[in-house]
């Protein structure tokens, strides 16, 4: 109250203060209070130690992501070089005929089935699998020409083989 005259203080409030002002002046040299658990330096510790465990979790969760990438990019090799591959085989069964041009381009076919099944089982790697797609491509090449030189409609345009994309094109 503005009006009221102040009081000297009492007895325990001077041993508080002067209690106060004692472990102050003890307890806070260099900034850090030495009576407490947790120090500066203890915090600076733990604030390392999380920034360590978030670098390793960030680090596990990207290499677990790249991961998943890699199997999915795989699966997806897998799955193109399979198309074409049983593509081929359903005309390479259901082709036949007289002509010696026609029974050649059918053999060549054939053993470019042969050889993509095989690379097929043996693949590992999205290139592998890619030029067991190649071969498959190849044959169905070779399923075309057999077609035409049989007087029935070649099929559908194949997509470019690797060796022959770019070929004949100015850059």
């Amino acid at each position: 109250m503005p009006g009221r005259p102040r009081s000297a203080p009492s007895s325990r409030q001077t041993a508080t203060t002067a209690n106060v002002e004692r472990s102050t002046s003890r307890s806070m040299p260099n900034r850090y209070d030495k009576t407490r658990a947790v120090t500066v330096g203890v915090v600076e510790w733990i604030w390392l130690v999380l920034l360590v465990v978030l670098v390793v979790g960030a680090a596990v969760w990207f290499r677990n992501e790249s991961a998943k990438r890699r199997q999915r990019e795989l699966g997806d090799a897998r799955a193109e070089a399979q198309r074409w591959y049983e593509r081929l085989g359903g005309q390479v069964m259901q082709l036949h005929g007289e002509d010696p041009a026609v029974r050649q381009s059918l053999a060549d076919a054939g053993e470019r089935y042969t050889a993509a099944g095989s690379q097929l089982e043996q693949s590992r790697t999205a290139r592998q699998f890619e030029l067991a797609r190649e071969t498959s491509l190849e044959g169905l090449a070779y399923i075309r020409a057999a077609r035409i030189a049989m007087g029935i409609d070649p099929g559908p345009e194949l997509p470019a083989l690797a060796a022959a994309r770019g070929v004949g094109q100015l850059t």
